[in-house]
Parts: C-alpha cells; structure tokens; sequence
C-alpha cells in the first residue's frame, strides 16, 4: 500500500491515517449495541424459564413425598 502511495506522489499521513483514527474512536453501532442487549436479555430468559420449570419439579416431587410421608405416618399409628 506505501509503495502504490508514494507512485501516486503521496504519503500514508495525507489523510488515510486520519480516517483510520476517527473509524477507531467511533462510538459502536448502536445497533451491535441492542443486538447485544438483545443476546444478553435473551439468556437471561432462558436461564429464568428453566429456574422457574426446576422450581416447579421440585415443589412437585417435595409434595408428592410429604403426602407419602404423612400417609405412611398414618398407616402406621
């Protein structure tokens, strides 16, 4: 790239490098940023629909055992 540069009677300081440092300082696309958030708040659904689906298993089953606890307890008195 120099060597097409210097052909052309210019140097890499005549304007290419400040292009390259405003692209560098941009502010990122705010549209990367909600894609972003959009992945983040999609693996928190996630996460939360299967906490909620465990919690439900589990109140189920602790249920299911306290009733047969409680009817072994009574058979047995």
């Amino acid at each position: 790239m120099m060597d097409e540069l210097e052909a052309l009677g210019g140097t890499p300081d005549d304007g290419v490098m400040e292009d390259v440092a405003d692209t560098a300082s941009a502010e990122p696309d705010p549209l990367d940023l909600l894609r972003a958030e959009n992945a983040e708040l999609k693996d928190r659904y996630v996460r939360l629909v299967a906490e909620m689906e465990n919690l439900r298993r589990r109140t189920e089953r602790e249920v299911k055992d306290a009733r047969t606890f409680a009817i072994s307890n009574f058979a047995r008195d």
